[in-house]
């Protein structure tokens, strides 16, 4: 057999460090057999290499990050929080790992996300507490549209429709001037 790496990762700190947890855990002959430790690799073993790679709005990150494998694997660990500034959208981060004697294996990962356009969407909707229902109606209704479309495209991209999800992202940075300063940091 031979170690698959699996993962779990998630954004942080408002879309500036990313988390990433190897949940292959121990070496089993019959329960784990594609896990940590012998007969398959370690972090110990000639020539180890572990690297994170995130590319988000086309510009990748790569992260050596051999050193943080524990020796014994005993289950989940956790990787240093990676930081890295993540624009909206479609996230990919490549975790790959490899002896010079096993050739380097890799699993891929997607996350979608939102930081800049939540933040314009709750501006928004915040902002509503100082609105009259009868002067301000047209507001009122662009507010709620930005947060039917905000919900949509999460929905979407919870339900793997990247290309949906893109294109609601795209209709709510026209509508919420996302390159223009929204007051969000």
């Amino acid at each position: 057999m031979a170690l698959i790496p699996t993962i779990k990762v998630c954004s942080k700190s408002g879309c500036t460090k990313v988390t990433v947890t190897d949940t292959k855990g121990t070496y089993d002959v019959t329960t784990n057999p594609n896990a940590w430790g012998s007969p398959n690799i370690d972090s110990d073993d000639a020539g180890f290499t572990a690297t994170i790679a995130i590319t988000s709005g086309g510009v990748t990150t790569t992260t050596d990050v051999a050193s943080q494998v524990p020796s014994v694997v005993t289950g989940n660990f956790t990787y240093a929080d990676i930081p890295v500034a993540l624009t909206d959208g479609w996230v990919t981060i490549v975790y790959t790992v490899g002896t010079t004697a096993v050739a380097a294996t890799s699993i891929t990962k997607k996350i979608f996300v939102y930081c800049a356009i939540k933040c314009c969407v709750e501006t928004k909707m915040a902002s509503m507490k100082n609105l009259d229902p009868c002067k301000d109606a047209g507001e009122l209704i662009k507010y709620f549209h930005m947060y039917n479309l905000y919900k949509t495209m999460i929905f979407e991209a919870n339900g793997c429709n990247s290309t949906e999800a893109s294109a609601t992202l795209l209709r709510l940075q026209k509508l919420c001037n996302i390159n223009a300063d929204c007051g969000c940091s």
